[in-house]
């Protein structure tokens, strides 16, 4: 326990994680922000979750020029490029609801900064991480996100929804996110070099090493991402105002507790192991989701508690397969992420692209049907040698 507060709040590790809380906090507020103000702009929720299909294409197109990028600019300097685009746009979107064209660009612009910081900062975690304390460090990792996107949606019930000032506070977490790390910026900097250099690593290696790997990633973006981008969006379509919708949110990232004891039971099982407990969790939860909507059950009390236990799920898998993708790749930590990222973003870009079709059918069992079906997936294709 010793060893695990001490990582917490190391002299170089407490800024990064310090920064991810920053972000996700941004991030978890925009989640509730972007389709409320579009719904509230008339916005039909299956055009709504078609936005996000533009910033995953953003991530994709990132992820495939982010190694190349890497050869040619310095990492701080890519960084810093990225988030202040990022916090620009955060504060320009709102006035261009009523523009979808304009909306769709900005979100693809948005998905490319998103994975340039992403990546970034996971990387320069991994410097500073052993392979004693990977598990550890990789939980921490996830809480810090999981606290931020949780905190997200408070803010915003306390601000509004449709309100600029909720925007502008989003925008500057952002920018708090990259200030944080000025402290450290140096040790980055020289240390970040040698990874420029490592080989890229494409989806077939990346697959051909662990095919594991690639699909528990694969469907975990497939469905977090979707719940993440369309919760409000079933919350409305249920009877929840869009801040309520979003306290959802905070229910499933509440579970962050569990990414730490996550990263203690990785000492003891294998990665395999809580990867398919945490994907039979998120099934169980969902199922039940959908049964109690189709049956009218729709108690928002129970609804929380099943969102809770769904992102106790979420835990599992998030740190068994970021633990599991950095054991493999210890010495290509930037380009395994870069890679790591797009196989998550595709699952996220496949993942929206369906739900966005089943939504032009209903947007309550769309959306509850794709997230079942991740799970689905992943148990089916696991299984094939």
């Amino acid at each position: 326990m010793n060893s695990a507060f001490s990582l917490l709040f190391e002299q170089k590790t407490k800024f990064l994680y310090a920064s991810f809380v920053l972000f996700a906090t941004a991030f978890g507020m925009n989640l509730v922000l972007f389709p409320a103000l579009l719904q509230a702009n008339n916005i039909k929720p299956a055009t709504i979750s078609y936005t996000f299909v533009f910033e995953t294409i953003g991530i994709i197109t990132a992820s495939l020029g982010f190694s190349y990028l890497n050869l040619k600019l310095k990492p701080w300097q890519i960084f810093v490029s990225a988030i202040i685009t990022y916090t620009s746009l955060v504060l320009l979107i709102y006035f261009t609801a009523n523009n979808l064209i304009i909306w769709f660009s900005f979100t693809f612009i948005l998905g490319c900064c998103w994975l340039i910081i992403v990546v970034s900062r996971f990387a320069w975690l991994n410097i500073f991480l052993t392979q004693q304390n990977r598990g550890l460090g990789v939980a921490f990792f996830s809480t810090a996100i999981s606290l931020g996107l949780a905190i997200g949606p408070i803010l915003v019930k306390f601000l509004g929804a449709v309100n600029y000032f909720a925007f502008a506070i989003s925008s500057s977490f952002i920018l708090l996110a990259m200030l944080v790390l000025l402290p450290i910026k140096n040790h980055i900097t020289t240390n970040a070099t040698n990874v420029n250099t490592a080989n890229k690593i494409t989806l077939k290696s990346f697959w051909q090493k662990n095919k594991q790997c690639f699909l528990a990633r694969f469907f975990l973006d497939f469905q977090t991402y979707n719940l993440m981008t369309c919760t409000v969006i079933f919350g409305k379509s249920i009877g929840f105002s869009p801040e309520n919708a979003g306290l959802l949110i905070t229910a499933y990232m509440a579970s962050t507790v569990f990414d730490v004891v996550a990263g203690f039971l990785l000492k003891k099982y294998q990665e395999k192991n809580l990867i398919n407990i945490g994907f039979g969790i998120c099934f169980c939860c969902f199922s039940v989701i959908f049964f109690l909507v189709f049956f009218k059950y729709q108690s928002y009390f129970l609804l929380l508690w099943l969102y809770f236990f769904y992102g106790c799920g979420i835990a599992f898998l998030f740190v068994a397969v970021f633990a599991m993708m950095s054991n493999n790749y210890q010495e290509q930590e930037m380009q395994a992420g870069a890679t790591f990222q797009l196989i998550g973003t595709l699952g996220a870009f496949f993942g929206i692209l369906l739900t966005s079709f089943l939504m032009m059918w209903s947007a309550t069992f769309g959306f509850m049907f794709s997230i079942i079906l991740a799970s689905v997936g992943y148990f089916l294709f696991a299984k094939q040698k």
